[in-house]
């Protein structure tokens, strides 16, 4: 080989070889900032798909289901049945509004989707009632259909008490930066209750009607605009809005001669609450769940560990008879599975190690081991540079490959090895290995590379969710290439040496490798 031009993969292994503390400075660098991102690296129990749903929410108070179906839904369905790559359309009619479903063809961009689909509501907005609010038109995923925690504000307290703590405690956790919304289950809307005497609106010549025209005006925002002066322009504010039962009942109803007749002549007022629409209870006592839903590309555990802190502070602003309970933490399944995930791959490495050591020998074994987590570690890096989580699928792939990221290392410290028992220095025997397996092992652990890749392109929900596993063994076995022909042959020489393999197996080597000298000589 010192006569013949080296290869650029011969020449790059060469150099590698003469600068030895340089790459084994590189293997130390990859090693500790692959655990570093380990650590950092966002986790999550199934990888974050964008399903291809595009909800609509159309309100409009008062509206019977029926109604709702004719002058609701028809409009919009009417408008997206045009769009292309619409899958399908769920339609739900409900008292006070409606819910429209639009579902795509699978690897569909979902922004894409989104700003067709609110065109086409902007389109169907005139032929809606002039009464229903402004429709609502969101896109959904995993991450953001499941909460991450539920929490309960619970206790003997009064439920004003308690929807007032929950209220303040949701405003808390939202300011949370990986918190997309915290939905409330269970909280009742007050409201201001109006019971007339009838009696006395008769007396005094008032109807029934007159009294709710009047808490309707006396209800409205107006816009007064400003005021211009010598001294400048500044903003005129009107009250118009009630905002406790002194403004109802001071509410003048009707002026008869002298005497003004007031809202509080005529009827009384006390604070209540809606009807219920949701319920909660917790060990039996009322309560009012928090839903805490996450970001799409939020951290789970980071913010669940953000959100528990909030929790801690606002626990210590409660008056007695108030308390939080946590009834869901999708954080601890996460670091359980983690954690289960993680024991399975440590068992898998151990079962191949003692399996090498066997097979190898100790030192041999030794060489060969620094390449599974040199490879998972590198496949990390990768993983995190693309934006992907560490999750079930990736950490399942983590498994398949443990066995395979070995194969290239295990030829090059054969092949090293038995040039050791010949007598060629290690530092010699390890460049030979990795000169001469160079092919070998790149079609090797090549061929079972691209055997993953059409898998990577798999269409549909199910594909983004699988992708991660084609995606993590290539990362990976891309990297025991590189294990293989690079760190593994420059600690071999800094390390290695000949090694023998019991009594029979020995003694068969040397009789082969006289064998193949004789042969050798012969020729």
């Amino acid at each position: 080989m010192s006569g013949a031009a080296l290869t650029p993969a011969e020449g790059f292994i060469e150099r590698a070889m003469r600068q030895n503390r340089a790459v084994l400075l590189s293997l130390f660098v990859l090693l500790a900032t692959g655990i570093a991102v380990y650590l950092r690296m966002p986790k999550e129990f199934y990888p974050d798909v964008e399903v291809p749903l595009v909800n609509i929410r159309l309100v409009h108070f008062g509206i019977a289901p029926e109604d709702a179906e004719r002058l609701l839904i028809r409009p919009v369905e009417q408008e997206l049945r045009s769009l292309e790559g619409v899958k399908s359309l769920h339609s739900l009619a409900y008292q006070d509004g409606a819910n429209v479903v639009v579902e795509f063809d699978a690897g569909r961009d979902t922004g894409v989707s989104l700003a067709e689909v609110r065109a086409r509501v902007d389109m169907a907005k005139s032929k809606l009632p002039a009464d229903t609010e402004e429709p609502v038109v969101v896109a959904s995923t995993l991450a953001e259909q499941q909460p991450i925690l539920v929490l309960n504000v619970t206790g003997t307290a009064p439920e004003r008490t308690l929807t007032q703590l929950a209220r303040r405690l949701r405003d808390a956790i939202e300011t949370v930066p990986g918190v997309l919304r915290v939905n409330l289950t269970g909280a009742r809307a007050e409201l201001l209750e109006i019971t007339i005497d009838p009696r006395l609106l008769e007396s005094y010549g008032i109807s029934q009607s007159e009294v709710l025209q009047l808490v309707q005006r006396n209800n409205r925002i107006i816009a007064a605009g400003s005021l211009q002066s010598a001294q400048g322009s500044f903003p005129v504010k009107i009250p118009g809005v009630i905002e406790d039962a002194t403004d109802l009942l001071d509410l003048p109803v009707k002026a008869t001669g002298d005497r003004l007749v007031r809202l509080s002549d005529v009827a009384s007022v006390r604070r209540s609450f809606k009807d219920a629409e949701t319920f909660s209870r917790i060990n039996g006592e009322q309560a009012i769940a928090l839903e805490v839903v996450q970001r799409g590309t939020s951290n789970v555990l980071q913010t669940a560990v953000t959100v528990k802190q909030v929790i801690e502070e606002a626990q210590r602003g409660f008056p007695p008879g108030a308390r939080i309970v946590v009834s869901t933490d999708r954080s601890d399944e996460i670091i359980d599975q983690s954690n289960e995930l993680q024991s399975h791959i440590l068992s898998a490495v151990l079962l191949v190690v003692i399996l090498i050591v066997a097979t190898l020998g100790l030192r041999n074994a030794a060489l060969v081991a620094v390449s599974i987590p040199g490879s998972f570690l590198a496949g990390i890096l990768v993983l995190a540079m693309l934006g992907m989580t560490m999750n079930m699928v990736t950490m399942f792939a983590l498994i398949i490959s443990v066995g395979i990221v070995v194969d290239g290392a295990i030829i090059v410290v054969e092949f090293a090895d038995r040039k050791m028992a010949e007598g060629v220095p290690a530092s010699e025997a390890y460049a030979t290995a990795a000169r001469r397996m160079f092919w070998p092992v790149v079609c090797s652990i090549g061929a079972t590379l691209v055997a993953f890749v059409p898998l990577a392109f798999w269409p549909g929900s199910t594909g983004q969710m699988m992708m991660y596993m084609p995606i993590t063994l290539m990362a990976v076995l891309a990297a025991s290439i590189v294990m293989a022909l690079l760190y593994v042959p420059v600690m071999g020489a800094a390390f290695g040496g000949a090694q023998a393999r019991g009594g029979h197996a020995g003694e068969a080597e040397r009789r082969n490798l006289a064998i193949a000298e004789s042969g050798d000589l012969e020729q």
